[in-house]
């Protein structure tokens, strides 16, 4: 069988077809000034129709397909008054239970908030026990660490030290910070656990190199009682100086009280004191704190219970 034989090229001289033609425009116009322009132009139009639509899109799949991911954007939409919609607490509310229902973990634990809080709702510790409860089924560590609060304050539900320690440990297990330094704290008040300090001060150190400024306050002060380690006031001074450097306003504030009584107290020399806040920097260095700000954990979380000098 023959081969194939390529086209005939085109005579030289005889004008290219009108396909070639217009693409050869099309590219001059496109990399011309006045084509990059217009380019932009029709982009950002483009995203700003799809940001315009988007809320809508996702109310239509949230009613009629009832999709519990789409029910927990439009619940977030509407709570923090994004995409084009107003704030509006009772629709957030109302969106996130239809989440919530169809099993949605973030939904439920937005609706635990709400209900602890009375945002879109009537305070209930009661109902906030429940959503919270649901939430932490589905591993939600932030649920199970606001349940076990509701547990050890008996806010909600009757108080049982058992339960709150389980839920911390199950939040302080997969790193939650004021879950470990509150497991920490159970463990040296003997509530729902037995009563072993070292047990406290490893988890308060968890917390720590977690960033948890009261776990820091903690520290200080087993190291300045001797409490489940030696007594250490270099240590103490450390680590109250941390907490008043990364801590939020509470526990900046007992920091810088916590560091006065052991100078008025003479308990640290100034060398030491410089000593102190070398080890403090490699610590936070080390851990990756250094930079961190004051500030303290979004929403208003429970606050870390800590220990008293």
């Amino acid at each position: 069988m023959a081969a194939a034989q390529p086209p005939p090229a085109r005579p030289a001289g005889e004008p290219a077809g009108w396909r070639q033609r217009v693409l050869v425009w099309v590219t001059d116009f496109l990399t011309s000034p006045l084509g990059m322009v217009l380019t932009m132009a029709v982009l950002v139009y483009y995203q700003l129709e799809t940001l315009a639509l988007r809320p809508n899109f996702i109310k239509a799949l949230a009613y009629f397909a009832n999709d519990a991911e789409m029910q927990y954007k439009l619940g977030a939409f509407y709570y923090h008054g994004m995409e084009g919609l107003d704030e509006d607490q009772h629709k957030a509310q109302a969106w996130f239970t239809a989440a919530a229902e169809n099993g949605h973990g973030d939904a439920a634990l937005h609706l635990g908030y709400m209900h602890y809080k009375g945002y879109g709702t009537n305070t209930s510790k009661e109902a906030s026990h429940k959503w919270l409860a649901a939430s932490a089924k589905k591993n939600n560590t932030e649920a199970a660490y606001r349940l076990g609060y509701l547990y050890y304050t008996g806010e909600g539900v009757g108080r049982n030290y058992q339960l709150a320690a389980r839920q911390f440990r199950s939040a302080a297990e997969r790193q939650h910070p004021g879950a470990a330094a509150m497991l920490g704290y159970m463990y040296h008040k003997g509530r729902g656990l037995p009563t072993h300090n070292k047990l406290a001060m490893l988890w308060f150190r968890r917390a720590a190199e977690m960033g948890d400024s009261h776990a820091m306050i903690n520290l200080g002060v087993m190291n300045f009682r001797g409490k489940g380690t030696r007594k250490d006031f270099v240590l103490a001074y450390m680590w109250f100086g941390l907490a008043h450097q990364l801590g939020d306003q509470e526990s900046s504030y007992n920091g810088l009280d916590y560091m006065n009584r052991l100078v008025a107290k003479g308990k640290i020399s100034p060398t030491e004191i410089k000593e102190a806040v070398e080890l403090g920097q490699e610590w936070a260095e080390k851990h990756g704190l250094a930079d961190k700000q004051h500030g303290g954990y979004q929403a208003n979380p429970p606050t870390t219970v800590r220990l008293c000098c």
